[in-house]
């Protein structure tokens, strides 16, 4: 599902192959409702359930710190 943690993983070989070594992660803090920024969220360091789960974000940042 586009937008998720596993969507943004399964681009990260093509993003490596164009040379990108960076990515920078905006908010991703829980919100109320379905779209934000996660900058209003109360639990800051509890990922929004529309992207996933904290397992899915170790799988998105353990590939990217291995394609370096």
């Amino acid at each position: 599902v586009e937008g998720t943690w596993s969507a943004a993983t399964a681009e990260l070989p093509r993003l490596a192959e164009l040379g990108i070594t960076c990515v920078e992660l905006m908010p991703v803090a829980d919100f109320g409702g379905t779209f934000g920024w996660g900058y209003d969220g109360g639990a800051q360091f509890a990922p929004h359930r529309c992207y996933g789960n904290h397992d899915d974000r170790r799988t998105f940042i353990d590939p990217a710190h291995g394609l370096g």
